[in-house]
């Protein structure tokens, strides 16, 4: 599954906040440590309402 899946599911409804947040937790990738973090930053975001879906599709290309 790629990240851009896993995102198309969360926006979909189809696996939660927390389930998403665990999936990218459990990738060990030291290059991609700080983007992670950041993901699960703004999923966080999203779930509070300080970032609306639309821009947050839009940061990473989701139609």
């Amino acid at each position: 599954m790629t990240l851009k899946d896993l995102l198309i599911q969360y926006f979909n409804k189809e696996v939660s906040a927390v389930e998403a947040i665990r999936m990218l937790t459990a990738m060990v990738n030291p290059d991609h440590a700080i983007d992670i973090l950041a993901l699960v930053n703004q999923i966080c975001r999203h779930e509070l309402g300080d970032l609306d879906t639309e821009t947050f599709k839009a940061v990473y290309k989701i139609e």
